[in-house]
């Protein structure tokens, strides 16, 4: 299954990435002492899952989350 629109997002436990250019590489805070690392693949971006994650919610169903409009990065999860 491909995904080619905005906001489409996928979920694993470890993703390959390859693009030609990486930008905005920066770690991200996520909860307390929990930190995450952030980035954004340019021109012909591509990201495979290797490893699915070991506790997925197989009814769970993906919502798109739009773009912020200012920013080429999608909003900051809140969980």
């Amino acid at each position: 299954m491909d995904y080619y629109e905005i906001g489409d997002t996928i979920h694993g436990s470890k993703i390959y990435v390859e693009a030609r250019k990486i930008e905005g590489y920066r770690v991200i805070v996520k909860t307390g002492r929990h930190k995450a690392q952030s980035v954004t693949l340019i021109e012909n971006a591509k990201a495979v899952i290797v490893k699915k994650l070991k506790y997925a919610n197989k009814n769970q169903t993906s919502a798109q989350v739009p773009l912020d409009p200012r920013s080429d990065r999608p909003p900051a999860f809140k969980h």
